[in-house]
């Protein structure tokens, strides 16, 4: 797995810098907490309806458990933006059994700790800073285990309940946020490329299907969005990314999601 270039993961503060920096445009968000302030700009969220009432202590193997894990830190930007510090220290015990199945978890036990203090303290800029670094680390000691495919799979994962939380978000609003749900075709073009990378180097089951689901999820954004397009494409990633939830995180069995087709 040497040979694989991997992209910075979820949660470190990343750019794209093609486009000209930070500040461009189409720069692209570090953390999952810059998608949830876009979504939610002007208007006063309520974002513990989309708390998830089970997350998995467990995963039936190591790929779905660094998704797993990815998406609990996830989970756990979402708690930060709600500001309910009970749900940081559950999300962290859930990590915690993720991070033994990924032999990590002694090494984390001392950030798991600072996080916590900091959701009892109330500071939240420095909770979501600390989960940065807390997948981060992950990445670290993932990579010294020469296991740097599943630090890639936790930074996909984190981003698939992402876009899993914000897309059900943007359903219950009165009408579509400017900022798409996915933040831009730019991102999604981003991870799936990712993800291909991964399947090319290892055709493993889960990272196929996980490259052709992105590979749909990305089809639903082609083209340019509209007042008219908006809402439909809205339901289709609605639809796949509780699929993705379903097959790669949760371990229920997926309903099957219809073939999306390429917007106008």
């Amino acid at each position: 797995m040497g040979s694989l270039l991997l992209c910075p993961p979820c949660g470190w503060a990343a750019r794209d810098t093609a486009g000209g920096g930070a500040e461009g445009a189409d720069a692209l968000p570090g953390t999952p907490s810059e998608l949830f302030a876009a979504l939610a700009r002007g208007i006063r969220p309520q974002w513990r309806p989309y708390f998830r009432e089970t997350v998995p202590h467990s995963a039936p193997d190591r790929y779905k458990a660094a998704l797993s894990l990815g998406a609990a830190s996830a989970d756990c930007y979402l708690a930060a933006e709600a500001r309910d510090a009970q749900q940081v220290r559950n999300l962290l015990t859930d990590m915690a059994a993720l991070e033994m199945m990924l032999s990590i978890s002694r090494q984390m036990s001392s950030q798991r700790q600072k996080l916590t203090e900091l959701a009892a303290a109330g500071d939240w800029k420095g909770v979501r800073a600390e989960i940065a670094l807390l997948m981060a680390s992950h990445a670290q000691y993932l990579g010294e285990q020469k296991d740097e495919l599943l630090a890639e799979l936790e930074s996909l994962g984190c981003w698939v309940r992402a876009f899993h939380i914000s897309a059900q978000f943007c359903a219950k609003q009165a009408k579509p946020p400017v900022r798409p749900c996915v933040w831009s075709k730019e991102l999604l073009a981003s991870l799936s490329a990712r993800a291909a990378r991964l399947s090319a180097a290892r055709p493993d089951p889960t990272l196929v299907s996980l490259t052709q689901s992105l590979a749909k999820l990305e089809a639903v954004w082609t083209g340019e969005t509209t007042g008219a397009n908006a809402a439909a494409r809205l339901d289709s990633s609605g639809r796949l990314l509780e699929a993705m939830m379903a097959e790669f995180i949760t371990g229920e069995t997926p309903h099957s999601a219809p073939e999306p087709k390429p917007r106008p």
